[in-house]
């Protein structure tokens, strides 16, 4: 299973997960063949780690796709998640921080390299990998562009740079004269 996982170019972290799942479930089954399963086993061992387990959500849904794979990639098995619902997902409303607040707190920074990273961060939406992966080269400020090279699900992307951050980002070059990266250390 790690072997086709790879292959297939999950992450180390997916690979992770899904076969520490498989292996969750494997113990939970017991002597039972895995090759013999039905969907309605599949659906009480679900309602089992959802009822006496009590896991959560996101849980299940590892616990689904870990299952899903190993079937239907391993074993061979097309379409047999097809009759297994899938939990909803709870919808939490975010807590929101005033725009105000939040600038404060970013402007309040003293440290130039550490205010121009966060505020660079906050106003095109970065995360944390993306910031610290930034090359020179990515900021283009003819464009006004920011290219993010292997972002989320190894997919490159370009985003706006806001025309307010490139006077820090010009700063920050200036008093740190970065070689390669953006930010480096």
């Amino acid at each position: 299973m790690i072997q086709q996982l790879q292959l297939k170019g999950y992450s180390p972290s997916t690979i992770r997960t899904y076969v520490n799942e498989l292996i969750q479930f494997l113990a939970a089954l017991k002597n039972t063949p895995a090759e013999s399963l039905s969907t309605e086993r599949l659906k009480s061992y679900l309602q089992y780690c959802l009822v006496t387990l009590q896991l959560k959500e996101a849980t299940l849904h590892s616990r689904l796709n870990s299952l899903k794979f190993n079937c239907e990639q391993m074993l061979g098995k097309e379409k047999f998640f097809f009759e297994i619902p899938r939990p909803k997902k709870p919808l939490h409303l975010p807590k929101v921080i005033s725009e105000e607040k939040i600038l404060e707190g970013l402007l309040g920074i003293e440290n130039l390299k550490h205010k121009t990273i966060l505020l660079l961060a906050y106003s095109a939406g970065l995360r944390v990998s993306e910031v610290v992966n930034l090359r020179i080269n990515d900021v283009n400020s003819d464009r006004m562009q920011i290219t993010i090279n292997c972002a989320s699900g190894k997919k490159d992307r370009v985003i706006t740079l806001s025309s307010s951050r490139l006077p820090e980002l010009r700063a920050y070059y200036k008093q740190y004269r970065p070689k390669s990266w953006l930010f480096e250390g």
